[in-house]
């Protein structure tokens, strides 16, 4: 195991996430992202160190997918969400983990040359430029639209 995984040291309570972790059992955890600024930009792992979705014991598939259901479907009941991205890309931390990111109607008020090729929407292409804009230290995470989105989905898990 990575000794400096940043996700293993979530699990172990070395590090806290804004709003502490959402949701965790045996499997997944849910917290939201470390450093981006963006209410219900969630990071969803599994809580054994693994680094690719080939790695993953059927319970801890099934657990991720089940739970990137429900919490989309709570994200997208907000009412300036239209759209939620799911990405695995791995380049930061080697723990397999997924991105769960709410694309806001207001995203897509930014340059068409910032968010789209070809004239279209670019998911990876906003994605990157929207964590690049509202990157921020720790302490500046928490706004309300964070809190609130944070307290819909711990009502969600009856947390």
């Amino acid at each position: 195991m990575d000794t400096i995984c940043i996700t293993c040291r979530i699990i172990n309570k070395e590090v806290i996430p804004p709003g502490g972790i959402i949701y965790k059992n045996n499997f997944v955890i849910l917290h939201h992202c470390l450093d981006i600024n963006i209410g219900g930009y969630f990071i969803l792992s599994p809580v054994r160190h693994v680094e690719g979705l080939e790695q993953l014991e059927p319970e801890e598939l099934s657990q991720i997918a089940n739970l990137s259901k429900a919490i989309i479907e709570v994200l997208i009941k907000q009412k300036d969400i239209d759209r939620v991205y799911i990405l695995s890309l791995g380049e930061e931390t080697s723990h397999f983990h997924f991105h769960l990111f709410p694309r806001y109607k207001w995203m897509l008020d930014f340059p068409s040359e910032d968010i789209c090729t070809n004239d279209k929407i670019d998911g990876g292409k906003l994605f990157s430029f929207i964590r690049n804009k509202y990157k921020v230290d720790k302490q500046e995470l928490f706004d309300n639209r964070l809190l609130e989105i944070l307290n819909s989905v711990r009502e969600w898990a009856d947390l």
